[in-house]
């Protein structure tokens, strides 16, 4: 095999590698740069109010709507999923009893507030 075949599957293998990696921290970037109130708060709606933390990954995270507020306890796993579950606050169809999701990097990134 000749040394130019040889880097062309060299570059190939990289430029998969890295693409791959590219598409995985997209999809799911909390492993590598963590979750914060910011981002969290966007990922369950939370914007006005905001989320705290506690201890052990469990946040309080405040959503509105309208003059009222419904907190739930927020738990994030690891990969950036999280539960959350009503603590105080109006069940409505905008703020049911549970939620969850995932902070992805458009929580991170919140770039909808860039243009507003």
């Amino acid at each position: 095999m000749s040394m130019l075949a040889k880097f062309a599957i060299f570059s190939i293998a990289i430029f998969v590698v890295v693409c791959g990696t590219a598409l995985l921290f997209s999809a799911r970037p909390t492993p590598v740069v963590g979750v914060d109130a910011g981002a969290l708060a966007h990922s369950v709606r939370s914007s006005d109010t905001g989320c705290s933390q506690g201890p052990d990954e469990i946040w309080d995270c405040a959503v509105s709507v309208g003059d009222t507020t419904t907190h739930y306890r927020v738990e994030v796993e690891w990969a950036g999923c999280w539960d959350a579950t009503r603590i105080r606050g109006p069940v409505t169809a905008d703020t049911p009893r549970t939620l969850s999701g995932c902070v992805d990097i458009w929580d991170h990134l919140q770039l909808e507030d860039t243009f507003n």
